[in-house]
């Protein structure tokens, strides 16, 4: 099983990985603003059909976790996902 920080990662990178930084910081506040007492941060990534990269289900996603792992360094990993800081 993935942990919450994983999944909000790997949507992000999947979702807005190319896009500039304004790019993810909105896929993030789409993330944020649907969470709520009832359902995490995760349960929103993970809903059906609320990001497209998820559709394929959790299995196909963590295969695609696992490439960008095995092509990049954590380093780039991170300033892929948040530009750098």
């Amino acid at each position: 099983m993935l942990s919450e920080f994983l999944i909000i990662a790997a949507t992000l990178m999947a979702e807005a990985g190319g896009e500039p930084l304004q790019g993810k910081e909105a896929v993030a506040s789409v993330i944020i603003n649907r969470v709520t007492p009832m359902q995490s941060a995760a349960g929103v990534c993970l809903a059906p059909y609320q990001f497209s990269c998820w559709n394929a289900g959790e299995d196909a996603m963590i295969v695609r976790i696992r490439a960008w792992v095995r092509m990049e360094n954590p380093v780039k990993i991170g300033n892929h996902l948040f530009g750098e800081l």
